[in-house]
């Protein structure tokens, strides 16, 4: 991504013209997560910190708002998978996602050996290329 295109980036942002992005996460329970809330004021960030910070365990909630129009739509419990080593129960993950002039509040959660996916995961592509145990050179 070159510096022009940043700048349309920035300029289709500032005057309300970006579609639809993920505004804010708080994910509870998950992982050493505990209410952690992240919140994304641009719609393109960048993800950096050492290993075992967590970057997976955001990008895969992340990849979980929203369900697929023409990819497959992410469950958590296509990545977070219950072990004898790792349960995994009372889990919350809260989305803020704006959509135009909207924001969309969702919320992935849980309880009792079940997950509850809310019916109104707004829809859109969700593309995950996973790179693991990548080390500077």
């Amino acid at each position: 991504m070159d510096l022009e295109e940043v700048e349309k980036i920035r300029k289709q942002f500032q005057n309300n013209l970006w579609p639809r992005f993920i505004q804010k996460i708080t994910i509870n329970g998950l992982r050493g997560w505990v209410g952690n809330e992240i919140e994304f004021q641009y719609p393109v960030v960048a993800i950096v910190g050492e290993n075992g910070t967590g970057k997976s365990t955001l990008l895969k909630s992340l990849a979980c708002a929203y369900v697929g129009e023409k990819t497959k739509t992410f469950n958590p419990s296509d990545f977070f998978i219950e072990t004898q080593w790792d349960k995994i129960e009372g889990v919350r993950i809260d989305f803020s996602i704006k959509q135009g002039n909207k924001t969309l509040n969702c919320v992935l959660s849980k309880k009792n050996q079940r997950w509850n996916l809310p019916d109104n995961r707004p829809k859109n592509n969700v593309y995950i290329q996973e790179i693991s145990s990548t080390l500077p050179l």
